[in-house]
C-alpha cells in the first residue's frame, strides 16, 4: 500500500537535471507503464521522480533502470489480455448506450444508432457519451439531439456561415425538434429535487459554470436566462426565455467539453456549460 512517504519521495525535476547513476527516463503516454514503475519504484522504498518542464507540465517520470525492464517485459506480456479486457468493456459500453437510445427514442432509423454511439463515445474525444458527470439517459437525450442537429439539418452550414451560434440553433430548433419526436422522443428527465413547484423562480439565481469567464443567471419572476460571457476580448450578453428557445441551452457541445475543441466549433465561438454540481433544474423544461 502506498503511503503519504511516496507521495514525499517524488522530487520534481527538470529535464536537463543530471540523471541519478542507475536511473532511466520513463516519458508519460503509457499509462501502464508509467503506473506500474511508479508502483515498483515505491514498493522497494527507492525515490521516484517527476520531470517537469519548464510550465511544471509532467513530462515523465526517472525511475531505477532495473524496474523500468522489469515493467516493460510485463507490458509486452499483457499487452493483448489488457486490450482484450478493454475491448470487453467498450462493448459493454456501447451496448447501453445503444439500448438506451432504443428505449428514449424507440423509432430511431437503424442505420443512426452506431453513428451516434461511435461518435458519442469516442474516447478522449471531450465528447458527452465520455462524461461521468451525467446520467445514462440525459447523456443519451444530448447526443442523439446533436446528432439531429448535425447530420439532419443544415446547422454546420449555418454557423460556418454567420459565424452566430445562437442564431444557428434558433433557425433550425423547429426542425431539430420535429425529428426528435418522430423519433420517439419523450418527457423523460426526473424532476430535480431543487426544481421549483412554481415555474417562476422568486430570486436571482447564480449558476455554477466553467472557467472561461461565463456567467448565467435566471431574472426574478421570470422564465428568461440571461448568459454573460467574453469572446475575443470583449463581453456580450444574451437574453433567452427558456420556454420559447430551449434549444438553446440544451447542447451538449456547451457542456463539460474544453473549449475551441467542442464537435467543429472554432476558438471564437462563445460556450458556457453548467456544472453538474449546481442545480440546473431551471433548464429542465423540454
Amino acid at each position: 500500500m502506498a503511503s503519504r512517504d511516496h507521495i514525499r519521495n517524488e522530487p520534481k525535476v527538470r529535464f536537463f537535471d543530471p540523471m541519478p547513476k542507475g536511473y532511466v527516463f520513463v516519458p508519460k503516454g503509457n499509462v501502464f507503464v508509467t503506473k506500474i514503475c511508479r508502483k515498483k519504484t515505491h514498493e522497494l522504498r527507492q525515490t521516484l521522480y517527476e520531470v517537469i518542464d519548464k510550465h511544471k507540465k509532467t513530462l515523465g517520470l526517472r525511475c531505477p533502470a532495473h524496474v523500468l525492464a522489469v515493467v516493460e517485459a510485463e507490458d509486452v506480456a499483457s499487452a493483448e489480455r489488457r486490450a482484450e479486457a478493454v475491448r470487453k468493456r467498450d462493448g459493454v459500453v456501447q451496448g447501453k448506450f445503444a439500448d438506451e437510445i432504443l428505449r428514449l427514442y424507440p423509432k430511431t432509423p437503424t442505420e443512426e444508432i452506431p453513428k451516434i454511439v461511435k461518435h458519442s463515445l469516442t474516447k478522449r474525444s471531450g465528447r458527452v457519451g465520455t462524461t461521468s458527470r451525467l446520467d445514462l439517459d440525459e447523456k443519451v437525450r444530448l447526443a442523439v439531439r446533436a446528432h439531429i442537429r448535425h447530420s439532419h439539418t443544415n446547422y454546420d452550414e449555418l454557423l460556418k456561415e454567420t459565424k452566430d451560434r445562437e442564431a444557428s440553433r434558433r433557425q433550425i430548433w423547429p426542425k431539430l425538434h420535429e425529428i426528435a419526436k418522430s423519433w420517439g422522443e419523450q418527457k423523460t428527465r426526473k424532476p430535480n429535487k431543487r426544481e421549483p413547484k412554481s415555474p417562476h423562480v422568486s430570486t436571482p439565481k447564480r449558476i455554477k459554470t466553467d472557467p472561461l469567464a461565463k456567467r448565467a443567471t435566471i431574472l426574478p419572476g421570470t422564465r428568461q436566462l440571461t448568459l454573460s460571457y467574453r469572446t475575443r476580448g470583449s463581453t456580450r450578453e444574451n437574453a433567452i426565455d427558456l420556454d420559447e428557445e430551449p434549444e438553446l441551452v440544451d447542447d451538449e457541445y456547451d457542456a463539460f467539453t474544453k473549449a475551441g475543441d467542442v464537435d467543429g466549433y472554432s476558438d471564437d465561438c462563445s460556450s458556457w456549460s453548467v456544472d453538474s454540481s449546481g442545480s440546473d433544474s431551471d433548464l429542465d423544461d423540454f
